[in-house]
């Protein structure tokens, strides 16, 4: 039977320091008397599998979890201990990959694309788009067509790669619209802002070349009055008054280094090409994780760290490793 080993350093506080009638209490710890686990669905506290835990208020132990019926590739192991007062810690959470029974072939090297429009087939039974086998942190540049068949109105787009060995990324999914009866037009206006959007036609105007392209090149300059993160955003707008999508730059202002982290994309935290700096956050930088992007701190990248962490509205960090604050 297969198993996944979980090296567990697993602790349980019996409370926080709290106030009680005026008087501060400190909490203590007690020990540890069980364990459970769960694979992607919890079934609640105390339901889960049991696991056999030496008892003690730290425990490190080997932790033998089988895996032989889970499905082929991510799957979510959970992991909680209870302490003799009934108290449960927090539950947490790790990433694993199942491949599929005799795989081989190198993981970090990118085979195929596949991609799909509006409904997805399943892994592997959408359209494939060869490549030349590529290190997972080469760019690859690939051409996807719109079938011309596309209704008018909004439609999503689904990406994903997978490695010499079988193994799929997640899917990155892209919303665009098909207009009626549309036709290339000139540009006629250029703007950006700072932030924040003082809506269509307000925000500054930036000179383009040639005046009336379809593809302009547009130049200018500002200044900032602080140091610190920003979020530039630029759009055009046709002679048809109809107005592009936003394009996101983050930009930094700083007079050395990059102090401030801004996530790019989703993807793991030991990965440079997710962040703004291009380069893993250190414990002298501040880390912001964007709207809509997921990082994961997984155990085999060891120990990661940042000075201090922030999100924006649905930015999530998807912890099963060890995240410190300040220097390494």
């Amino acid at each position: 039977m297969k198993s996944w080993i979980l090296i567990a350093g697993l602790c349980l506080l019996a409370g926080a320091l709290q106030a009680k009638n005026g008087v501060s209490q400190q909490a203590v710890s007690t020990t540890l008397v069980a364990a459970e686990y769960f694979w992607n669905t919890d079934p609640g506290v105390g339901a889960a599998t049991a696991l056999p835990l030496p008892p003690g208020v730290h425990v490190d132990a080997l932790l033998s979890i089988p895996t032989g019926t889970l499905p082929q590739g991510v799957n979510f192991l959970g992991v909680r201990v209870r302490a003799a007062n009934g108290q449960w810690s927090p539950t947490r959470l790790n990433m694993v990959y199942i491949h599929a029974p005799g795989t081989s072939g190198d993981q970090t090297v990118l085979t195929d694309i596949e991609y799909f429009i509006n409904t997805d087939q399943g892994l592997g039974n959408n359209t494939i788009l060869p490549i030349s086998p590529t290190s997972g942190s080469t760019p690859v540049v690939v051409s996807i067509p719109l079938p011309a068949t596309l209704a008018v109105g909004t439609h999503q787009m689904g990406v994903r790669t997978r490695t010499g060995r079988g193994q799929w990324s997640q899917t990155m999914l892209s919303p665009f619209v098909i207009f009626a009866g549309q036709t290339a037009n000139a540009i006629s206006r250029v703007e950006y802002f700072i932030d924040t959007d003082p809506g269509y036609g307000q925000a500054t105007a930036l000179p383009f070349t040639p005046a009336n392209g379809q593809d302009v090149a547009v130049t200018g300059s500002t200044s900032l009055s602080a140091l610190g993160s920003y979020s530039f955003f630029f759009r055009a707008r046709d002679t048809n008054n109809r107005w592009s999508a936003l394009y996101y730059v983050p930009v930094n202002s700083t007079l050395t280094g990059c102090p401030m982290q801004q996530t790019l994309r989703s993807g793991n935290w030991n990965d440079p090409t997710i962040w703004s700096c291009g380069s893993v956050p250190t414990g002298t930088q501040d880390v912001l994780i964007r709207t809509g992007h997921t990082v994961t701190v997984l155990s085999p990248m060891g120990r990661q760290v940042c000075r201090n962490l922030r999100f924006e509205a649905g930015g999530k960090l998807m912890n099963g490793g060890v995240l410190g604050f300040g220097q390494p």
